[in-house]
């Protein structure tokens, strides 16, 4: 608990993956002015509390399991506030629910019951793998899919006509971009994951190769940019990808710099930032 116990506020909103949500909402906004659309008021509240109730559903479930002798803040507080978390949690996601059936259109309600079956089936296999590794079983590929597909998906639904092939390009520099986080959040996290159990890439290649892939994957978002530039080299398109591009160089920065973002967790508190200059959108 010595984590927890010398933490500051922002390790408390970090382990209640508040900043995750706040990240999720930077996102819906840059999709949102990338397409020149608007979108429900209740999906700007609806966004970042599902992924809150996602995030928080996870922990929750790796507590129980872990009980106090999880070796992380995170799920050690979730172990600590079970029954409260529970609760709060449950009468968030009633109260969610209740508010899509009201205030979203039938398209984006279907939407919403398709990505909750993808949750399921996703917190499913999780549970079924346990603590097994393997480079077929991708824990962090999931969640990157999730993530990406909850921001950008009901809007590509609601608004199918804005939708240009610069768009699809993007949206997998997103995707891609969250899942070099996931990614590096799991290299530097490999031993308490390995101590608790826990399924990654990491345990199941190494922190070399991992390394490797995680070069890759950057470099194959490049790739996409350069795409997109091909594609559309319009002003907006030039502005937004310059949002995606400093995300990809701040990824990069963590991780060729590991030694520095190791200490304190800065590795987690720069990763999950990234995902809140999509904000950045805003001024254009």
């Amino acid at each position: 608990m010595t984590r927890l116990q010398e933490g500051s506020i922002y390790k408390l909103i970090s382990i209640l993956s508040l900043d995750v949500a706040a990240g999720s909402l930077a996102g819906g906004v840059l999709v949102t002015r990338l397409l020149k659309v608007e979108m429900p008021t209740a999906w700007y509240i609806l966004l970042p509390l599902c992924v809150w109730l996602i995030y928080t559903l996870d922990h929750l479930l790796d507590s129980r399991r872990l009980g106090a002798k999880a070796h992380t803040a995170r799920h050690l507080f979730h172990h600590l506030h079970f029954r409260k978390i529970g609760l709060f949690w449950s009468v968030l996601a009633a109260g969610g629910f209740a508010a899509a059936l009201i205030c979203l259109p039938l398209e984006g309600i279907y939407f919403g019951l398709v990505m909750g079956l993808g949750v399921i089936l996703h917190l499913g296999l999780v549970s079924l793998v346990g603590g097994k590794t393997s480079p077929l079983l991708v824990k962090e590929g999931g969640v990157a899919l999730i993530y990406t597909f909850g921001i950008w998906g009901m809007p590509f639904v609601l608004h199918m006509e804005a939708v240009e092939t610069s768009h699809l390009l993007m949206m997998a520099q997103f995707g891609l971009l969250a899942l070099v986080n996931l990614l590096e959040f799991s290299l530097f996290e490999r031993e308490t994951d390995e101590l608790d159990g826990q399924s990654s890439l990491v345990r199941a290649i190494g922190a070399r190769k991992t390394s490797v892939l995680l070069g890759f994957l950057l470099m194959l978002n490049l790739v996409l940019a350069i795409g997109v530039f091909i594609v559309d080299f319009s002003q907006p398109t030039i502005l937004y990808q310059g949002i995606l591009l400093l995300m990809a160089l701040l990824l990069g920065l963590i991780l060729f710099r590991k030694n520095y973002f190791a200490h304190s967790d800065r590795y987690r508190a720069w990763g999950d930032a990234v995902f809140l200059l999509p904000a950045l959108s805003l001024l254009f």
